[in-house]
């Protein structure tokens, strides 16, 4: 548990990513967030250049277990003798459990992104496959879950899959889901056809990451192309996918 926040600034392309591989020698459990999928190839091949043992989780090795996978990978890992970085992006760190972050210090390489507000428009038929008998919503167009449909809510929510129509319904799924997220919708008529508009407001909340980690650490990332690698973190139950 830490409550101390690190913070580098410094214009883009100084050295600050470079002097947090420099920084690290291999002793300490280290979760790396960094805001796409291009950069996590990126700083795990110079990781490895440097002889540090580094693993990358997200969604090109594990579509649709992201989340468990990182969980998984957080609370074995810890227990090993040396230490190591898990590399995930800045989308994966809001969605797993911050419990699991105990013994980790988190580095988020570029400032992330707080707002969590997004518009989407789908039509009345996709909309009535998605949500009907799901949700309520009044005459000023704010949303809720009906009565007694929260737990089919819950499990809708971790069904839904990467395609773009269940991420809609994802989407305001786990707003309804969170106590401060505001979700409405806005039905407009667009020629002979009706669409709905549905807009949910949220931020992500970083204060249980740094709370349940060690000092966590942002800095600004720099963006270089290399070659792709095998990188994957692979469960105890499999070959472990170290860097190769």
């Amino acid at each position: 548990m830490t409550d101390t926040v690190n913070i580098a600034n410094g214009i883009p392309g100084s050295g600050k990513t470079q002097s947090f591989i420099d920084a690290t020698d291999g002793s300490e459990n280290i979760l790396l967030v960094l805001p796409t999928k291009v950069l996590t190839k990126d700083i795990a091949k110079r990781l490895k250049d440097e002889g540090i043992e580094a693993y990358i989780i997200n969604s090109d090795y594990y579509p649709s277990k992201v989340k468990e996978s990182v969980e998984e990978a957080l609370t074995e890992l810890k227990h090993q003798e040396s230490g190591c970085v898990v590399i995930i992006t800045h989308q994966t760190l809001t969605n797993i459990d911050p419990k699991t972050l105990e013994s980790w210090k988190v580095v988020v390489d570029e400032v992330p992104v707080i707002s969590n507000t997004h518009q989407k428009g789908i039509g009345a038929n996709l909309f009535k496959d998605l949500f009907d008998h799901l949700i309520t919503w009044d005459e000023e167009g704010n949303v809720g879950i009906q009565e007694g449909k929260a737990h089919e809510i819950r499990v809708r929510k971790a069904e839904a899959g990467i395609d773009k129509a269940m991420s809609v319904q994802s989407l305001v799924f786990g707003a309804l889901l969170k106590p401060k997220a505001e979700v409405s919708i806005d039905i407009k008529e667009e020629g002979y056809s009706v669409k709905y508009y549905v807009k949910v407001i949220d931020h992500h909340d970083y204060k249980s990451i740094i709370e349940n980690s060690k000092p966590a650490s942002f800095i600004r990332a720099q963006n270089e192309r290399v070659e792709s690698i095998d990188c994957r973190y692979r469960p105890a139950s499999t070959s472990c996918g170290r860097l190769v």
